[in-house]
């Protein structure tokens, strides 16, 4: 039996790109930061957090009036980093540059992740998102979700599909696509995006599910084709790319970034680095670094961020259990 719709990207209701009306919080405390602040991203240079991490770095750093340095911990699909930061010292200075993944998916794939979403960090902002994109190679001649569930329900199983690994959002988007359209495919899980990729374009799998930001290079050679965006509505950057949910209504799948802090953390070092995330969303030069990566600001505030992690914490904990997915 197909699960009821699910249209766990709630949160992102609030609307995706920054607010004119956007309040920032009163002026903050002058002794924060007493030094350098420490942003951790649970995953290797190069990767999405990475890059977004570094594109924040400089304005950050000019707003708070110490230097913001980026620490790559990486292993156990971000919890290392993850739960680094949820042991840290609660007085603003160490940060996690998180993802859904991050606080949404791994507590329930991961045995021991290290940490509780809720009971061991302080929610500071969502800084942005950015759309999950179905991607074929022209060589199949799928032209359509719809097409592509018509061959997959005639063949159960005889449609692959990559992604970034086994419990990655992409991966629970394949799993609540058959939940919801009621058919099989095999999940092909790889270690990142690229590989995935790679090999879709060397025909060896049919179908990639990857953000929007790593597909767009490989789409250069013509071999590749995105036939659909998990979005809720057309991506500003894309308007005329078809819409997962318009052949499977209700299911969306953004990717979405955001800074929490160890429990604890005083309020006004919340407040600073907030004003600080949103004023390096303004900047000019990191617009334009947002646009070039398929990425558009979010920031709502901690309210906003702590309702988005639990929707989705919800939403994907529910697909993981009745599918049976654990980490490898």
């Amino acid at each position: 039996m197909s699960m009821p719709v699910t249209r766990w990207a709630t949160g992102l209701g609030l609307g995706l790109a920054l607010s004119a009306s956007l309040a920032l919080p009163a002026a903050h405390a002058k002794d924060f930061p007493q030094r350098s602040v420490e942003v951790v991203v649970g995953y290797p240079a190069g990767a999405s957090l990475d890059i977004l991490a570094r594109l924040l770095q400089p304005k950050m750093s000019e707003v708070l009036g110490e230097q913001v340095i980026v620490e790559n911990r990486a292993g156990a699909g971000g919890n290392i980093g993850t739960a680094n930061v949820a042991r840290s010292d609660p007085d603003g200075h160490r940060i996690l540059l998180a993802s859904n993944a991050n606080l949404s998916i791994n507590p329930h794939i991961y045995p021991d992740a290290g940490f509780d979403p809720f009971e061991d960090f302080e929610p500071i902002t969502q800084l942005a998102s950015g759309p999950v994109a179905l991607v074929v190679n022209t060589s199949t001649n799928i032209e359509s979700v719809q097409d592509l569930l018509d061959r997959a329900k005639a063949n159960p199983g005889s449609i692959t599909y990559g992604t970034p690994g086994v419990g990655s959002p992409m991966h629970l988007l394949g799993e609540m696509m058959a939940q919801e359209a009621d058919f099989e495919w095999t999940h092909v899980p790889y270690k990142g995006s690229v590989p995935a990729l790679t090999d879709l374009m060397g025909g060896n799998i049919d179908v990639s599910i990857s953000t929007l930001a790593t597909t767009t290079p490989f789409l250069d050679s013509g071999k590749l084709k995105v036939i659909a965006l998990a979005e809720a509505e057309p991506f500003v950057q894309a308007p005329d790319s078809p819409l997962l949910a318009d052949t499977i209504p209700g299911l969306t799948a953004p990717a979405w970034f955001a800074f929490v802090a160890p429990a604890g953390t005083p309020q006004e070092a919340i407040d600073a680095l907030y004003e600080a995330s949103v004023a390096a969303l303004e900047d000019p030069a990191v617009i334009k670094g947002l646009e070039a990566g398929a990425m558009v600001p979010a920031a709502h505030g901690p309210e906003a961020l702590t309702e988005l992690i639990r929707a989705d914490y919800d939403a994907f904990g529910k697909v993981i259990e009745e599918r049976g997915i654990r980490a490898n």
